[in-house]
């Protein structure tokens, strides 16, 4: 299962735009930074990011330990070079055969909707599901429908 994710070598994931980057890699996510890079601008999307927002601090205890600059330093690098465009990488998941569920959101910036697209076409037995007025937390802002498709496509093998 791949959920807001992109093949390794695919276009426009070496670096993220100067929007994206400026709040994806704040050195303190703020709610606003959050509900810009991870839900779309309409009104109900931020809304079910406030939702999802607030979700996230319901535990009090046995929480995880927060990230550090180092740590979003590191991945903001393997993202970098995870997404040097490379065609022959691409051409390596036809060989992947096993049923494969791809999720994303209609607009993501992070990772390109049109990214998780390529990602599908190229897997022989891919199921894709493109979630509307979302962005890269779109299974933040549908855990609902998100599970009930997991569960479907699972259900099905």
């Amino acid at each position: 299962m791949f959920a807001g994710t992109a093949p390794q070598g695919a276009p426009r994931i070496h670096r993220w735009s100067d929007d994206v980057y400026f709040h994806a890699a704040a050195d303190e996510i703020s709610p606003e930074h959050a509900l810009h890079v991870f839900f779309s601008g309409s009104e109900e999307s931020r809304s079910k990011g406030m939702e999802y927002l607030e979700r996230t601090q319901l535990r009090q205890t046995d929480r995880d330990a927060p990230t550090d600059l180092a740590t979003r330093d590191a991945q903001l690098a393997a993202i970098t070079e995870w997404g040097i465009p490379d065609a022959s990488k691409l051409n390596r998941l036809a060989g992947i055969i096993q049923p494969t569920f791809v999720g994303i959101g209609d607009h993501d910036t992070m990772m390109h909707t049109d990214n998780s697209r390529l990602l599908a076409d190229q897997l022989p037995n891919a199921h894709l599901r493109v979630y509307q007025d979302a962005n890269h937390g779109f299974l933040n802002q549908y855990p609902e429908l998100f599970a009930d498709h997991v569960r479907e496509f699972l259900s099905a093998l």
